[in-house]
């Protein structure tokens, strides 16, 4: 499956570059453990899904969508406190 940045415009994380921050977001579909969801609070006519993945020791938040044979990344982001319990505890179980 293609996986493209979509609207990416802007790294997320200071000292990062727009195409390292979409690496990055890429990478996340590799972490075994990643905890996805479908996001049903963003946009009512596109299903989109979110996740919290490790990449290179960075816990991110990504959401995309699909598109037909692509996964389009929507935006990528550092991981919030709250978000980051949620990966550990839902991996603790695991």
């Amino acid at each position: 499956m293609v996986i493209s940045s979509g609207t990416m415009t802007k790294p997320f994380e200071t000292g990062t570059t727009t195409a390292s921050a979409f690496e990055m977001a890429r990478d996340a579909f590799k972490d075994p453990f990643t905890i996805e969801w479908i996001d049903r609070a963003q946009d009512p006519d596109e299903e989109r899904y979110a996740m919290i993945a490790i990449v290179e020791s960075r816990l991110l938040f990504v959401a995309y969508t699909l598109r037909e044979e692509q996964i389009r990344i929507i935006s990528a982001r550092g991981a919030e406190p709250y978000e980051r319990r949620k990966y550990h505890e839902e991996n603790r179980q695991a």
